[in-house]
């Protein structure tokens, strides 16, 4: 019999040490790709809870600035109440909803919510001036990733009126 002095191919011990380097390459583009995923959601929740919360805040500030300063009413740090001269309508901004997280706008009897997931509102007048009415808003929201993001918001309105 004759053997041959070489023969072509893989010995199991390079197919083993490719497959390993194969899967450590494959896991890693997972793991990436997972990572990349997360922080794209968190990116995601943040522009939303931004976006709410300052399209609620530019409302009360142009509304509160065009009140009546002597209507104004803080009873809570959370609310506000106030009439706009014109039409006399009496608005009401304040924390409301199931869970207590909706930024609501009351006119009339109709409630209108502005933003979600708002953890505290607060109104309070400045020091030495009753026109100006300073307001803070926080926000919070947990994503998709379980990551908590939050935001604060604050303001000052000189009351026109």
């Amino acid at each position: 019999m004759r053997h041959r002095a070489h023969q072509g191919g893989w010995t199991f011990v390079e197919l083993l040490v490719a497959l390993g380097v194969s899967v450590l390459l494959v896991g890693s583009f997972y793991a990436i790709f997972l990572v990349s995923g997360s922080a794209s959601a968190t990116g995601l929740t943040a522009i939303e809870v931004s976006e709410n919360a300052r399209i609620g805040m530019d409302r009360m500030i142009r509304e509160l600035r065009n009140a009546t300063q002597s209507t104004i009413s803080i009873p809570a740090s959370g609310q506000i109440t106030f009439q706009v001269p014109g039409n006399g309508n009496v608005i009401q901004y304040a924390l409301g909803g199931a869970t207590g997280t909706e930024l609501r706008r009351t006119q009339n009897g109709t409630t209108t919510v502005l933003c979600n997931n708002a953890q505290s509102l607060q109104f309070s007048p400045a020091p030495f001036s009753g026109r100006v009415i300073t307001m803070a808003l926080r926000v919070q929201k947990t994503a998709a990733s379980r990551q908590v993001v939050g935001k604060s918001f604050s303001g000052r309105v000189r009351v026109r009126n």
